[in-house]
């Protein structure tokens, strides 16, 4: 699945299986490839980069219950809105309010008609 990207404007037509299969395992794929995780002969979870940093480290090393916590810092909390909105449709934002604004004149001078 190496190279494979995923954006909202994807289209798989109905008869090429081979496209739909890509997706689903696309989308099935977790977050961290198991070949990428060891255990060192101390113990120690090693992660194998997936390139190497600019120092020219390839691998990093936790004890177990450090990994478990930066493991579990990926997993978004219950209820969790996971789209973040920038700029114009940003929440509180002077060009967000006046956007509504003019959607609402809009709505009201659409139902008057």
């Amino acid at each position: 699945m190496e190279g494979f990207s995923l954006h909202a404007n994807t289209k798989i037509r109905i008869e090429n299986r081979s496209g739909l299969e890509k997706l689903c395992r696309y989308i099935y794929r977790g977050a961290l490839s198991k070949e990428r995780i060891s255990l060192d002969e101390n113990g120690m979870v090693v992660l194998k980069l997936k390139s190497q940093y600019t120092d020219g480290t390839t691998y990093l090393r936790f004890t177990p219950e450090a990994f478990i916590k930066r493991i579990i810092s990926l997993i978004p909390k219950p209820r969790t809105n996971m789209v973040r909105y920038h700029g114009v449709f940003a929440l509180g934002t002077k060009r967000e309010l006046r956007l509504h604004h003019w959607l609402n004149l809009k709505r009201k001078i659409q139902i008057r008609m």
